[in-house]
Formats: structure tokens, sequence, C-alpha cells
């Protein structure tokens, strides 16, 4: 597939209707300063007004947004996936539909990327430039730390905050990458990065301003269950040579 100048944004949002709104109508803003910029929501499977509301939202704009509708839910992972391999971008980037990080976190790792310093920028709440309004609960911040832990454990050492809602990619890293990501629920985080490190992608960790709280929609018990099984499962992955295929640098 060709690949085209200019960025695009994935939005994967699951029953957002109370929120999907403002995070579209701020960034409408942000696009007016990118050329060939569009927002690609992707509903993953919603039983709310999600979908209705984003059609209304882009029927008054000028062709920058766009919706995918998945007939059912599947998983913040495969929503993303899904998103990503659906653009031709120069850049492409994904975040939550809350917007819960500042618009200049987003322009900074678009400069970083058409600078070309890096093949990806994520955001790092743990840097000690990153500000945050608001303080995760205590049983959050604990079990964050103990996952990075076990990150570091299992698979790979050196980025202690692989959750951040805020990532974007040089395009064909991410269309490459993407392409063999194989967990479809929020576990999908750490097989990025894991395939980026692994193939020697270069990673850059910038700082964030969290500007409003972010209510998760992780499970504490039941997803937190699900992501320490997906670690062995990259392991796994990797032991059966689905991340060596050969790539274009």
């Amino acid at each position: 597939m060709p690949t085209d100048d200019g960025l695009a944004i994935i939005i994967p949002a699951f029953n957002e209707e109370e929120r999907i709104i403002p995070t579209l109508e701020s960034l409408a803003a942000l696009l007016q300063r990118y050329k060939n910029a569009q927002v690609t929501v992707v509903n993953d499977g919603s039983t709310d007004r999600t979908a209705q509301q984003v059609e209304e939202f882009i029927s008054a704009q000028a062709g920058q947004f766009h919706l995918i509708n998945l007939a059912e839910n599947q998983g913040k992972g495969a929503a993303v996936k899904y998103g990503i391999l659906n653009t031709r971008h120069a850049i492409v980037g994904f975040m939550d539909a809350d917007l819960p990080y500042d618009l200049t976190s987003i322009s900074d790792a678009v400069e970083r990327l058409q600078a070309g310093s890096a093949d990806i920028v994520i955001g790092a709440r743990d840097l000690k430039e990153s500000h945050m309004a608001y303080a995760p609960s205590l049983l959050r911040r604990i079990s964050g730390r103990a996952y990075s832990v076990l990150i570091g454990l299992v698979l790979m050492k050196g980025i202690p905050d692989t959750q951040c809602g805020l990532k974007f990619f040089q395009g064909d890293v991410a269309r490459t990458i993407f392409e063999r990501v194989t967990i479809p629920g929020f576990g999908f985080d750490v097989e990025v990065l894991y395939i980026a490190r692994k193939w020697g992608y270069r990673i850059q960790r910038i700082p964030v301003v969290l500007s409003h709280s972010h209510h998760s929609k992780v499970r504490l018990i039941h997803d937190s269950i699900q992501m320490f099984f997906d670690l062995f499962r990259i392991r796994r992955n990797d032991q059966r040579g689905l991340y060596w295929q050969q790539h274009a640098r």
C-alpha cells in the first residue's frame, strides 16, 4: 500500500458516549496544524450511542474524521490494530478516547517523528517532567508498578511505563509492527514495544501532561490477570518465531 504524507490518529472507543465528542472537538483544532491529517474512531462494538454521536459529529466536518464500526467488542488492542492497518499516513498514533493528555504532548511526539529522531515516541508518566493533574488510586499505582516489575522479569527492561495511552510511530513502522500483534486486549502495548525493541526500532519516551482524571477501563482483577498471562503469551510467540520475520529498515 503506498504511503501518504500527513498524520493519522486512531481512537479506540467502547461505550464512550459521554466522553468522545469533547475529544473530537479538541482534536479538530489540532488537525488544522497538519497537512493531510485525519482522526479515525474505531467503535469497538459499543452498546451505547458512541457510534451515533461520532456519525453526527463527522457529518459536520470536512472529511478529517472517520468511523470504523466493529460488530462485536474485540478489545482495545484489536481496535487499535484494525485502525492502524487501515492507514497510509507517514505518521500514525493512537490515544485514549477521553483524551487525558494535553495536546502539547501530541505535538511533541509528532515533531520528533517529523524530525526523524525516532521511529516510535511514547508517553511516559514516570518521567520527572511529566505532570499529573490528579493522583491515581493507591491500588492502581501499586498494580502499575507490579506490572512493570513483571515485564522486566518476563520480557524486557528499560520501559517502566508501557501502558501510557499515547503512542506515535513512523507510519511504516506502525503498520509493520501491528501486522504481527496478536493480543486483542490491554496487554497489546507490551507486545508492540517488545516487537519494536526486538527489531531495533528507536523508541523515545517523552513527558506527558495528564490534564484530567483518566477513567481507565482496565478492570483491576480480571484484566490484570489476563495481562499477566499475556506476558507469557508474548514470550511464547517469540519462541515460536512469530516476531522474527524479515522487515525493511
